[in-house]
């Protein structure tokens, strides 16, 4: 009888993402390993209403954040 390998999955390959804007015009894309992770970058260049589309899909997600800036606790190491 064969012996099986357990071999890990290769990590997941990084997605494009176009941005909308709201008329629905596709300017920037963003990539990521998931539309959160595009969203998270959207984000932080100061886009608040972020809607990715994935890229060769008809999938839209949509998201809405902001970004700010938060004094570090006092536990936390430099």
């Amino acid at each position: 009888m064969p012996k099986t390998r357990l071999t890990l999955s290769e990590p997941e390959e990084k997605r494009n993402f176009a941005l909308r804007d709201a008329k629905r015009n596709e300017n920037e894309i963003f990539s990521g390993r998931s539309p959160g992770q595009a969203a998270l970058k959207a984000t932080n260049r100061g886009i608040k209403d972020v809607q990715p589309r994935e890229r060769g899909t008809k999938k839209v997600h949509i998201f809405i954040g902001e970004h700010k800036q938060v004094k570090k606790s006092a536990g936390a190491s430099a």
